[in-house]
Order: C-alpha cells, then sequence, then structure tokens
C-alpha cells in the first residue's frame, strides 16, 4: 500500500513539471475531476505525515527524491497547517475508498493525499 501511495504522490508531482495535458497517474483513478492550474514544488517543501511507524521509511524516500534532482529543502512535520504535501492514513477503511484506494487532491498550492 505504501509503494501505491508514493507512486501516486511522485506521479501527480511529476505531472506538475511537464506540459502534458492528461493527467498520469499510477495507479490509474477510477475517476478524475480536472480543474483549472497547476502544482509547481515551491523553494522549501513541508510534508506533513502522522507519527505512525508505518510511513516512517516512506518519509525517508520521499525527502530524497523531492531534494536531491530539485536541490529544495524538504521538511517533514506531524502537524503543519502549511504543508506543500500532506500524507493521512486513514484509521478505518473508507467504503467509497476499499481496503487499498487513495484520494489524491492536488491545488496550486499543495497536495493531500489520503488512504488505507
Amino acid at each position: 500500500m505504501l509503494k501505491m501511495f508514493l507512486c501516486c504522490l511522485i506521479s501527480s508531482v511529476s505531472y506538475a513539471q511537464t506540459n502534458s495535458t492528461d493527467i498520469a497517474v499510477i495507479p490509474q483513478p477510477v475517476s478524475i475531476v480536472k480543474t483549472a492550474g497547476k502544482f509547481l514544488l515551491p523553494n522549501k517543501i513541508i510534508v506533513e505525515a502522522g507519527p505512525q511507524s508505518e510511513i516512517r521509511q516512506l518519509l525517508v524516500f520521499l525527502k530524497d527524491r523531492l531534494s536531491t534532482p530539485t536541490g529544495n529543502t524538504v521538511v517533514i512535520s506531524n502537524a503543519a497547517a502549511n504543508a506543500t504535501v500532506r500524507l493521512v492514513l486513514n484509521k478505518t477503511t473508507d467504503a467509497a475508498l476499499g481496503k487499498e484506494g487513495y484520494q489524491l487532491s492536488v491545488t496550486p498550492k499543495k497536495c493531500d493525499n489520503k488512504s488505507k
């Protein structure tokens, strides 16, 4: 599940850096609602993620993947009102998402990913 979660996030970040009009997300979502605007990584990327031990390894990987190629600063926080990227693990299974589904919301200011 964590690998799928990371693929979704990296795919959305990769999309933000291309001029393609198609949205490329892996795994392919059941539905997409496309709105105006685009997401660009700021110089200081703040990643908000809860204290769950299940995502520690993911956060180390994500920090490296976002900072090394861009040269940007990546800060990991348990709670950040101004987070650029927010990773949320639902405590219970959302019937709409199922056991391995996710909800990805990308706006010009932030990227939120909720999953089980």
